[in-house]
């Protein structure tokens, strides 16, 4: 990595990526909710995510996340969700494709992302965190066969960056979790179905509630993001905002 003259870090600081244009991570991204203050889809592609119950916005809890400034607080007890209908930039039914969420989670079993409402045949996928193990925390990603693929123990009251990629051809489906892989598996089933996406709740909106935060939600169309792709993304645990992307 180059460095720009004069620039000072920190002992023990490790610098942000910059975009420069170099990096290529907006081709074929279908949409891409920063949840940085907004609802907007970067991309221009999709409409705003509506926001169920008033879902707010906040500084990065914790240490922080340093490719966005804010991100979407959510509270369970308030049933808080966002949500957008089934369209073209959110939809991976039948094509490769590649998805990314960033979390903060203070509680287990919750529900991160979902596209999956309705029966086998007719589920794209969901990401959970504990979600339907009863377990010690792993984050879960599942397909159409809703067969889970189970990470390690996960801290709660931490950011993680979560990402999966669909081989439609090869049904190939592999999970990363903070920039390391943590499954490679065939599935049963190819991904199906024009269902609402959730964030922050579960496949009808009607539980699985995060207590927590989300942002930097991505949905690549037509592309399987590779190990490398997924490094730069995870950037050294600070993140890519849409604009150091390209």
């Amino acid at each position: 990595m180059l460095f720009s003259p004069g620039l000072y870090l920190p002992m023990g600081k490790k610098p942000a990526v910059a975009g420069g244009g170099s990096l290529g991570l907006q081709t074929n991204l279908g949409s891409f909710f920063s949840l940085d203050n907004t609802l907007t889809d970067s991309t221009g592609t999709v409409t705003n995510l509506t926001n169920n119950n008033t879902v707010t916005f906040v500084s990065p809890p914790g240490a922080g996340l340093a490719a966005v400034t804010n991100c979407a607080n959510f509270v369970s007890a308030s049933s808080q969700s966002l949500s957008h209908a089934d369209t073209t930039g959110i939809n991976i039914a039948g094509i490769n494709a590649s998805i990314q969420i960033w979390f903060y989670s203070t509680i287990s079993t919750v529900s991160l992302a979902s596209k999956a409402d309705g029966a086998f045949g007719s589920r794209e996928y969901s990401i959970g965190y504990s979600f339907g193990t009863g377990g010690s925390n792993p984050v879960t990603c599942a397909t159409d066969d809703n067969t889970t693929r189970s990470s390690s123990n996960t801290p709660t009251n931490a950011w993680h960056h979560v990402v999966f990629t669909w081989n439609n051809t090869s049904k190939a489906f592999v999970c990363y979790l903070d920039g390391s892989q943590f499954s490679s598996t065939t599935e049963a089933s190819a991904t199906a179905g024009t269902s609402t996406l959730f964030l922050g709740a579960n496949s009808t909106g009607t539980g699985g509630y995060l207590d927590g935060n989300l942002c930097l939600f991505g949905t690549w169309r037509n592309r399987i993001l590779s190990a490398g792709d997924v490094t730069l993304l995870y950037n050294s645990g600070a993140g890519l905002s849409y604009a150091a992307m390209a």
